[in-house]
């Protein structure tokens, strides 16, 4: 899991002495309260995955369920729930192991099962560094919705979309392909299922970009292309680009099919033309859930590449 700072208050015990640290992280529904600690050397530990990359355990946590006893099938359904939560957060897979089940103190069973973990990646991804502020209040608007086959199906593939075009499998090209199919997913269950914008045959028949600009507007966020974007502002122009969505159509239509003249377009792409065009979509794609989800706090801006100021990249979502 990724760095989270701002928690709330925990003391920790140590051989030469006890603190109070603020790093816990809690996420309360209805039926199940669960709190996340940092293990104890987590600095270390985290320099020596960056350092080194693979796998490291960073965080130990407690699952408690609010009445009644809990079986291994319920927390199983729970920790699937939770799992694709914490990867909407993180950017990337991670899942609880060595679950052990606790009575009065007691283990009395305890799965090793091989939950999807990814190896350590720099990524970057959309909460805020140094809060958590509004994260207890989203993953109660998640584990809701989850509820719902067709709802938690959604959740399901988009965060799969998102994750790999987010950790550039396939190198850009392939994240390209991947965020635009998430972006077309999005678009049919939002403005087609559930906000009933448009019917019939024109739902299906409009273009890929009017079908983002239809996103777009729902989300309050303008057309334009982000102005740190400069490679992509330039290669709209020789594009003929209309706007944001327009350009990055264009560029996955260059990619995806096989004309001669889409293959020398894409030859003489720079490489920051592509990786504008993944973070703009991934951008659309990170709103267009935390949307979904009914978020109205701070996030992280993808496109706002100004390091002057701390935090100067966190802002509130366009429909606050």
């Amino acid at each position: 899991m990724r760095n989270f700072n701002g928690g709330s208050q925990t003391k920790e015990f140590f051989e030469e002495s006890d603190r109070i640290s603020s790093t816990r992280l809690t996420f309360e529904n209805d039926e199940y309260l669960i709190n996340i600690d940092k293990r104890r050397n987590y600095e270390e530990q985290r320099k020596n995955l960056k350092n080194k990359g693979g796998f490291f355990l960073l965080y130990s946590g407690e699952l408690t369920k609010k009445k009644g006893p809990i079986n291994l099938k319920e927390l199983k359904d729970v920790f699937r729930c939770f799992s694709n939560f914490l990867w909407f957060l993180n950017g990337r897979r991670c899942s609880p192991l060595f679950i052990q089940g606790i009575v009065q103190d007691n283990t009395v069973w305890t799965d090793y099962s091989r939950n999807l973990v990814d190896q350590y990646k720099y990524i970057i991804t959309w909460p805020k560094r140094y809060s958590i502020e509004g994260l207890n209040k989203l993953w109660q608007h998640f584990s809701n919705d989850w509820k719902n086959e067709n709802d938690r199906n959604f959740f399901i593939s988009a965060i799969h979309w998102y994750i790999e075009s987010n950790s550039n499998s396939g190198f850009a090209e392939g994240a390209i392909i991947m965020a635009q199919t998430a972006l077309e997913l999005i678009y049919n269950y939002l403005i087609i299922e559930k906000k009933k914008l448009l019917k019939g045959k024109d739902a299906a028949s409009i273009l890929a970009s009017n079908k983002i600009r239809l996103l777009l507007s729902l989300l309050n966020i303008d057309f334009e292309i982000p102005s740190a974007f400069l490679h992509l502002q330039s290669i709209a122009k020789r594009l003929e680009a209309e706007d944001a969505p327009d350009v990055f159509v264009k560029i996955r239509n260059a990619i995806v099919h096989s004309q001669e003249v889409k293959r020398k377009e894409l030859t003489n792409m720079h490489d920051e033309v592509k990786h504008e065009a993944l973070q703009l979509a991934l951008w659309y794609i990170e709103l267009s859930l935390l949307y979904i989800l009914k978020f109205d706090g701070k996030y992280f801006n993808r496109t706002l590449v100004d390091y002057s100021a701390i935090e100067s990249d966190e802002v509130f979502v366009p429909w606050k």
